[in-house]
């Protein structure tokens, strides 16, 4: 698996007549090779692919993990801590054209890499897009992420349906779907969830608080659990006590348009076209608010990752590729739905 991908990375390599290519995102360096840092949003490991080897630098406290990967890694330990950019540096001597992921790297690791001569170009996201399309692993992954999401709300809509869930701060609800999701066999959540009650679920992306949830109205909840690194990510809106009209009528357009756009959902469709038919379905139910986010977007080792349907998005969807679908109407200071689910493109 891993070897089939770093093969595909040195045919590109070739074609962009390059010498090789220094891979610095976590999340490109876990697709290529396996390793998993404590944190992606620091600068854990390094990854040089050209067209013999793969070599994978990181700092030794992390070698036991690195030499766990396989034979088909060479690896690079800064076992001296002299840093992962010199020790990523000296390997790129001899090299007179290396591709950089220019939208990773801080200012001052491409002013280091810079000093010591040679020519930096673009990697142009293509390990990015070549991780939009998944494999089978992948996909039975994504759909075990999902499924495992699945359950966590049941059991977090069976809790509002059984106890006085107004004694629960949406913070409280946070930490139950955090341990639901460890319970059904997650690696945990992929995302700190969103619990929004009252008119907290106005907003798309509110900061869950402490208040208690409201008897009557909307509880919006938005979380994914975790599955060998791939994310589920799923929103249920769930109408509790009493409810108004006006409320009821929003949940069912959203529905609607939802379900409307999962039937469109296949191979060559683009973010736009789905887009039309969220809106056609929107305005035969009567709304025409456009949205304050995107319909959807591609879910893999990364929440968020493409393709990203836009209303411009042209983009076709190809065979591989999982997306969210997640269509909402937003009322200002009183209410929002939402109801998002992952599809499959096969």
């Amino acid at each position: 698996m891993w070897e089939e991908r770093i093969q595909k990375v040195r045919e590109w390599i070739k074609e962009k007549k390059a010498d090789a290519v220094l891979v610095s995102s976590a999340y490109n360096i876990q697709y290529l090779t396996g390793f998993i840092g404590l944190s992606p949003y620091e600068r854990e490991a390094f990854c040089l692919v050209d067209g013999e080897k793969t070599t994978l630098v990181v700092p030794m406290m992390y070698e036991e993990h690195a030499r766990s990967l396989g034979k088909q890694i060479v690896l690079c330990i800064d076992g001296e801590r002299k840093g992962l950019l010199p020790l990523a540096c000296s390997l790129l001597q001899g090299k007179k054209i290396v591709l950089i992921e220019e939208h990773v790297l801080k200012h001052t690791e491409y002013v280091r890499l810079q000093q010591d001569g040679g020519e930096f170009r673009s990697a142009e996201l293509y390990i990015e897009h070549l991780r939009e399309r998944k494999d089978d692993h992948e996909i039975a992954l994504l759909k075990m992420a999902d499924e495992l999401t699945k359950t966590v709300l049941q059991k977090f809509e069976y809790m509002l349906k059984t106890v006085d869930y107004t004694q629960f701060s949406e913070l409280q609800c946070t930490d139950m779907l955090r341990t639901m999701a460890i319970e059904v066999g997650g690696d945990g959540l992929s995302f700190d969830p969103i619990v929004a009650s009252g008119v907290g679920n106005s907003q798309p992306h509110y900061r869950t608080s402490s208040k208690k949830l409201e008897k009557n109205g909307v509880i919006l909840v938005d979380v994914g659990v975790k599955y060998h690194g791939y994310c589920g990510d799923l929103t249920r809106t769930f109408l509790v006590g009493d409810v108004s009209d006006e409320v009821k009528n929003v949940y069912a357009a959203v529905e609607a348009g939802h379900d409307a756009c999962v039937k469109q959902v296949r191979i060559g469709v683009t973010g736009a076209q789905l887009y039309e038919t969220l809106y056609s379905s929107f305005r035969e139910s009567g709304f025409l608010q456009p949205m304050p986010h995107s319909l959807g977007h591609g879910v893999g080792l990364e929440l968020h990752e493409g393709p990203h349907l836009k209303p411009s998005a042209e983009q076709a969807l190809q065979k591989g590729m999982v997306v969210t679908i997640e269509p909402g109407i937003y009322r200002a200071g009183k209410f929002g739905v939402r109801i998002e689910s992952m599809r499959v493109i096969e």
